[in-house]
């Protein structure tokens, strides 16, 4: 992933932080069969790759902070969850 794809990343969760979807109170919250179906083997792979404490996601959040500097300002954050887990 370049630098530029994350920035394109960090700036989609910074606007659906600002700007919520609201979901309909009726949509169910149980996925379908066929739903199931297309997300498991993506699911599966995450899970692989995942420990209990997501060290993975853990040490690519490391990885991004080093070498994405826009990053960085999130980094307090990040360490006040390490603390927490």
């Amino acid at each position: 992933m370049f630098p530029d794809d994350l920035r394109i990343w960090l700036n989609h969760f910074e606007y659906h932080a600002e700007h919520p979807r609201c979901l309909p109170a009726d949509l169910a919250d149980v996925l379908r069969p066929e739903e199931r179906c297309l997300i498991a083997s993506s699911i599966a792979t995450f899970q692989l790759g995942e420990q209990s404490q997501g060290g993975t996601l853990v040490r690519a959040a490391d990885h991004s902070w080093r070498v994405v500097p826009a990053w960085r300002p999130l980094t307090n954050s990040t360490a006040q969850w390490r603390r927490q887990t």
